[in-house]
Protein backbone atom coordinates (compact mmCIF):
# COMPACT_ATOMS: atom_id res chain seq x y z
CA UNK A 1 0.00 0.00 0.00
CA UNK A 2 2.82 2.55 0.42
CA UNK A 3 4.56 1.97 -2.49
CA UNK A 4 0.67 2.69 -4.59
CA UNK A 5 0.73 5.93 -2.13
CA UNK A 6 4.36 6.74 -3.11
CA UNK A 7 3.67 6.25 -6.78
CA UNK A 8 0.33 8.68 -6.94
CA UNK A 9 2.06 11.03 -4.85
CA UNK A 10 4.59 10.30 -7.89
CA UNK A 11 2.32 11.68 -10.70
CA UNK A 12 1.18 14.49 -8.83
CA UNK A 13 1.28 17.70 -11.07
CA UNK A 14 2.40 20.09 -8.60
CA UNK A 15 1.19 22.83 -10.63
CA UNK A 16 -2.18 21.61 -9.90
CA UNK A 17 -1.98 23.29 -6.08
CA UNK A 18 -2.58 26.55 -7.35
CA UNK A 19 -6.06 25.81 -8.50
CA UNK A 20 -6.66 24.02 -5.34
CA UNK A 21 -5.60 27.30 -3.11
CA UNK A 22 -7.42 29.23 -5.84
CA UNK A 23 -10.11 27.39 -5.04
CA UNK A 24 -9.94 27.87 -1.38
CA UNK A 25 -9.91 31.62 -1.97
CA UNK A 26 -12.22 31.81 -3.91
CA UNK A 27 -14.97 29.82 -2.44
CA UNK A 28 -16.18 28.77 -6.25
CA UNK A 29 -14.80 27.38 -8.98
CA UNK A 30 -15.79 30.11 -11.25
CA UNK A 31 -13.88 32.38 -8.45
CA UNK A 32 -11.17 30.57 -8.80
CA UNK A 33 -10.98 30.95 -12.66
CA UNK A 34 -11.34 34.68 -12.51
CA UNK A 35 -8.22 34.65 -10.46
CA UNK A 36 -6.27 32.35 -12.94
CA UNK A 37 -7.43 33.79 -16.13
CA UNK A 38 -8.97 30.53 -17.32
CA UNK A 39 -12.25 28.76 -17.82
CA UNK A 40 -13.85 26.97 -15.19
CA UNK A 41 -13.59 23.57 -17.08
CA UNK A 42 -9.84 24.03 -16.42
CA UNK A 43 -9.99 24.55 -13.15
CA UNK A 44 -12.69 21.08 -12.85
CA UNK A 45 -9.99 19.14 -14.67
CA UNK A 46 -7.06 20.12 -12.91
CA UNK A 47 -8.66 19.47 -9.75
CA UNK A 48 -9.45 16.27 -11.20
CA UNK A 49 -6.01 15.76 -12.08
CA UNK A 50 -5.20 16.66 -8.06
CA UNK A 51 -7.50 14.34 -6.60
CA UNK A 52 -6.63 11.01 -9.02
CA UNK A 53 -3.00 11.43 -8.02
CA UNK A 54 -4.06 11.31 -4.56
CA UNK A 55 -6.77 8.78 -4.45
CA UNK A 56 -8.79 10.65 -2.54
CA UNK A 57 -11.72 12.97 -2.66
CA UNK A 58 -10.68 16.69 -2.40
CA UNK A 59 -13.94 18.67 -3.26
CA UNK A 60 -17.57 18.08 -2.57
CA UNK A 61 -20.43 19.93 -3.75
CA UNK A 62 -22.83 20.90 -0.69
CA UNK A 63 -26.83 20.55 -0.37
CA UNK A 64 -26.93 23.71 -3.05
CA UNK A 65 -24.61 22.13 -5.46
CA UNK A 66 -22.18 24.37 -4.78
CA UNK A 67 -18.64 23.00 -5.29
CA UNK A 68 -16.32 23.19 -1.96
CA UNK A 69 -13.64 21.65 -0.11
CA UNK A 70 -13.87 18.40 1.24
CA UNK A 71 -11.73 17.19 4.51
CA UNK A 72 -8.86 16.09 2.96
CA UNK A 73 -8.47 18.89 -0.05
CA UNK A 74 -8.42 21.26 3.32
CA UNK A 75 -6.01 19.73 4.74
CA UNK A 76 -4.08 19.61 1.18
CA UNK A 77 -4.57 23.36 0.90
CA UNK A 78 -3.03 23.78 3.89
CA UNK A 79 0.60 22.33 2.79
CA UNK A 80 0.14 23.88 -0.23
CA UNK A 81 -0.15 27.54 1.27
CA UNK A 82 2.59 26.83 3.60
CA UNK A 83 4.57 25.76 0.49
CA UNK A 84 3.51 28.86 -1.38
CA UNK A 85 5.19 30.55 1.49
CA UNK A 86 8.35 28.78 2.18
CA UNK A 87 8.74 29.50 -1.60
CA UNK A 88 7.89 32.73 -1.40
CA UNK A 89 10.42 33.36 1.79
CA UNK A 90 13.38 31.64 -0.46
CA UNK A 91 13.03 34.58 -2.87
CA UNK A 92 13.40 37.20 -0.64
CA UNK A 93 15.98 35.40 1.35
CA UNK A 94 17.73 35.53 -1.91
CA UNK A 95 16.95 39.45 -2.64
CA UNK A 96 14.16 38.36 -5.61
CA UNK A 97 10.90 40.54 -4.80
CA UNK A 98 8.93 37.97 -3.55
CA UNK A 99 5.20 37.56 -4.83
CA UNK A 100 2.17 39.31 -2.97
CA UNK A 101 -0.12 37.51 -0.37
CA UNK A 102 -3.09 35.67 -1.37
CA UNK A 103 -6.05 34.67 0.43
CA UNK A 104 -8.13 35.89 3.08
CA UNK A 105 -8.24 36.46 6.82
CA UNK A 106 -11.79 35.67 8.56
CA UNK A 107 -11.43 37.56 11.82
CA UNK A 108 -14.08 37.41 14.42
CA UNK A 109 -14.63 40.25 16.31
CA UNK A 110 -17.37 42.37 18.35
CA UNK A 111 -18.92 44.87 15.99
CA UNK A 112 -17.91 48.12 18.23
CA UNK A 113 -14.14 47.01 17.90
CA UNK A 114 -14.83 45.95 14.05
CA UNK A 115 -16.54 49.55 12.73
CA UNK A 116 -14.63 51.97 15.11
CA UNK A 117 -11.23 50.56 15.73
CA UNK A 118 -10.43 48.25 13.18
CA UNK A 119 -12.01 49.48 10.12
CA UNK A 120 -10.33 52.76 10.07
CA UNK A 121 -7.10 51.27 10.21
CA UNK A 122 -7.42 48.89 6.86
CA UNK A 123 -5.41 50.78 5.03
CA UNK A 124 -2.39 50.14 6.94
CA UNK A 125 -2.94 46.13 6.46
CA UNK A 126 -3.50 46.57 2.90
CA UNK A 127 -0.15 49.15 2.63
CA UNK A 128 1.79 46.51 4.76
CA UNK A 129 0.16 43.08 2.93
CA UNK A 130 -1.10 43.97 -0.79
CA UNK A 131 -3.36 41.57 -2.30
CA UNK A 132 -4.05 39.85 1.25
CA UNK A 133 -8.29 40.24 1.67
CA UNK A 134 -9.52 40.31 5.29
CA UNK A 135 -13.07 39.47 6.30
CA UNK A 136 -14.23 41.07 8.94
CA UNK A 137 -16.92 39.32 10.75
CA UNK A 138 -18.56 41.61 13.34
CA UNK A 139 -20.53 39.57 16.01
CA UNK A 140 -20.89 39.17 19.52
CA UNK A 141 -21.01 35.41 19.64
CA UNK A 142 -17.96 33.36 20.25
CA UNK A 143 -17.12 31.96 17.02
CA UNK A 144 -15.79 28.28 17.31
CA UNK A 145 -12.56 28.62 15.50
CA UNK A 146 -11.83 24.93 16.03
CA UNK A 147 -15.37 24.38 14.01
CA UNK A 148 -13.89 26.98 11.18
CA UNK A 149 -16.28 29.91 11.79
CA UNK A 150 -13.07 31.96 11.72
CA UNK A 151 -9.19 31.92 11.05
CA UNK A 152 -8.85 34.45 14.19
CA UNK A 153 -10.81 36.14 16.82
CA UNK A 154 -10.67 39.15 19.00
CA UNK A 155 -11.79 38.76 22.63
CA UNK A 156 -12.82 40.79 25.48
CA UNK A 157 -11.76 38.66 27.90
CA UNK A 158 -8.85 35.88 28.79
CA UNK A 159 -10.34 32.68 26.71
CA UNK A 160 -11.16 30.45 28.64
CA UNK A 161 -11.72 27.46 25.79
CA UNK A 162 -9.54 26.44 22.79
CA UNK A 163 -7.10 23.77 23.72
CA UNK A 164 -4.14 22.89 21.64
CA UNK A 165 -6.11 23.95 18.85
CA UNK A 166 -5.62 27.43 19.13
CA UNK A 167 -3.08 29.93 20.00
CA UNK A 168 -3.87 32.81 22.32
CA UNK A 169 -2.01 35.74 22.70
CA UNK A 170 -2.90 39.28 25.07
CA UNK A 171 -2.91 42.31 23.44
CA UNK A 172 -3.20 44.67 25.84
CA UNK A 173 -6.28 46.41 27.73
CA UNK A 174 -9.07 48.67 26.59
CA UNK A 175 -9.52 51.77 29.36
CA UNK A 176 -13.19 52.79 29.41
CA UNK A 177 -14.66 55.84 30.40
CA UNK A 178 -17.88 57.43 30.24
CA UNK A 179 -19.08 59.44 27.61
CA UNK A 180 -22.19 61.64 26.43
CA UNK A 181 -23.38 63.55 22.98
CA UNK A 182 -21.18 66.63 22.89
CA UNK A 183 -24.81 68.39 22.18
CA UNK A 184 -26.38 67.38 25.83
CA UNK A 185 -26.06 69.42 28.76
CA UNK A 186 -26.94 68.66 32.60
CA UNK A 187 -27.20 65.17 33.90
CA UNK A 188 -28.26 62.36 31.62
CA UNK A 189 -30.00 58.80 32.42
CA UNK A 190 -27.41 56.04 32.47
CA UNK A 191 -27.62 53.93 29.31
CA UNK A 192 -26.55 50.23 30.30
CA UNK A 193 -27.42 46.79 29.05
CA UNK A 194 -30.09 43.85 28.92
CA UNK A 195 -30.43 41.71 32.17
CA UNK A 196 -28.93 38.84 29.98
CA UNK A 197 -25.38 40.46 29.84
CA UNK A 198 -25.42 41.83 33.42
CA UNK A 199 -22.81 39.19 34.00
CA UNK A 200 -20.20 41.07 31.98
CA UNK A 201 -18.48 43.75 34.74
CA UNK A 202 -18.98 46.62 32.33
CA UNK A 203 -23.00 46.09 32.75
CA UNK A 204 -22.37 46.09 36.87
CA UNK A 205 -20.10 48.81 37.18
CA UNK A 206 -22.70 51.30 34.74
CA UNK A 207 -25.51 49.90 37.36
CA UNK A 208 -23.44 50.80 39.97
CA UNK A 209 -22.44 54.09 38.98
CA UNK A 210 -26.22 55.01 38.05
CA UNK A 211 -27.04 53.95 41.77
CA UNK A 212 -24.45 56.16 43.41
CA UNK A 213 -24.59 59.25 41.53
CA UNK A 214 -28.89 58.76 41.86
CA UNK A 215 -29.04 59.61 38.11
CA UNK A 216 -31.93 57.65 35.83
CA UNK A 217 -31.79 54.98 33.87
CA UNK A 218 -32.55 55.14 30.27
CA UNK A 219 -36.03 53.39 29.23
CA UNK A 220 -33.85 51.13 26.88
CA UNK A 221 -31.26 49.04 27.02
CA UNK A 222 -29.11 47.45 24.99
CA UNK A 223 -27.22 43.48 24.27
CA UNK A 224 -23.83 44.87 22.53
CA UNK A 225 -21.79 47.99 22.84
CA UNK A 226 -22.75 49.02 19.18
CA UNK A 227 -26.32 49.29 20.62
CA UNK A 228 -25.34 51.53 23.44
CA UNK A 229 -23.08 53.85 21.09
CA UNK A 230 -25.87 54.71 18.95
CA UNK A 231 -28.06 55.60 21.93
CA UNK A 232 -25.00 57.94 22.54
CA UNK A 233 -24.37 59.76 19.59
CA UNK A 234 -28.58 60.21 19.32
CA UNK A 235 -28.48 62.19 22.73
CA UNK A 236 -30.23 59.69 24.53
CA UNK A 237 -28.09 58.88 28.08
CA UNK A 238 -24.59 58.32 28.99
CA UNK A 239 -22.95 55.35 29.31
CA UNK A 240 -19.53 53.75 28.87
CA UNK A 241 -16.88 52.82 25.93
CA UNK A 242 -13.86 51.95 25.33
CA UNK A 243 -11.52 54.98 25.10
CA UNK A 244 -10.44 53.63 21.81
CA UNK A 245 -13.89 54.69 20.73
CA UNK A 246 -15.15 57.00 22.66
CA UNK A 247 -11.97 59.48 22.39
CA UNK A 248 -12.04 59.50 18.47
CA UNK A 249 -15.42 60.47 17.79
CA UNK A 250 -15.88 64.59 17.60
CA UNK A 251 -19.67 64.45 18.48
CA UNK A 252 -18.64 62.35 21.90
CA UNK A 253 -17.73 64.23 25.20
CA UNK A 254 -15.92 62.45 27.98
CA UNK A 255 -18.23 63.12 31.66
CA UNK A 256 -16.11 63.24 34.30
CA UNK A 257 -16.48 60.68 37.18
CA UNK A 258 -14.98 61.82 40.09
CA UNK A 259 -12.76 59.25 41.68
CA UNK A 260 -15.60 56.68 40.41
CA UNK A 261 -14.06 52.87 39.82
CA UNK A 262 -14.10 52.76 36.03
CA UNK A 263 -12.99 49.10 34.74
CA UNK A 264 -10.60 47.98 31.61
CA UNK A 265 -10.81 44.67 30.14
CA UNK A 266 -8.03 42.80 28.64
CA UNK A 267 -8.59 42.09 24.89
CA UNK A 268 -7.11 39.15 23.57
CA UNK A 269 -5.92 37.36 19.89
CA UNK A 270 -6.93 34.16 19.05
CA UNK A 271 -5.39 31.55 16.25
CA UNK A 272 -6.13 28.31 15.25
CA UNK A 273 -2.70 26.63 15.22
CA UNK A 274 -2.62 24.94 12.25
CA UNK A 275 -2.74 28.43 10.87
CA UNK A 276 -0.33 30.42 13.00
CA UNK A 277 2.78 29.83 11.09
CA UNK A 278 1.18 30.69 7.42
CA UNK A 279 2.19 34.57 5.99
CA UNK A 280 -1.40 36.03 5.39
CA UNK A 281 -2.10 34.64 9.28
CA UNK A 282 1.18 36.50 10.09
CA UNK A 283 0.19 39.95 8.43
CA UNK A 284 -2.76 40.08 10.47
CA UNK A 285 -1.15 39.38 13.54
CA UNK A 286 1.69 41.96 12.56
CA UNK A 287 -1.50 44.64 11.66
CA UNK A 288 -3.52 44.22 15.14
CA UNK A 289 -0.41 44.30 17.35
CA UNK A 290 0.25 47.63 15.99
CA UNK A 291 -3.35 48.91 15.95
CA UNK A 292 -3.47 47.85 20.01
CA UNK A 293 -0.58 49.24 20.57
CA UNK A 294 -1.74 52.79 20.07
CA UNK A 295 -5.37 52.00 21.02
Amino acid sequence: MCRAVLQECSNMQWDDLKYLLALMRGGSLGQAARALNVDKTTVARRLASLEAALGEPIIERGASGQVRLAEAGRRVAQRAEAMEDAARQIQADFGAQPGALAGRVRLSVVPLLAHHVLLPQVGALAQAAPGLGLELLAESRDADLLEGDADMALRLARPRHGGRGVVARKLGQLEYRCYAARSTIGELPWIGYEPAMQHLEIAQVIEALAVRSGAQRADLSFNDAEGVLCALRLGLGQSLLPRAVGDRLPELRRVELGDAHVPSREIWRLTRRDLAGLDRIRAVHSWLDMVFSVA
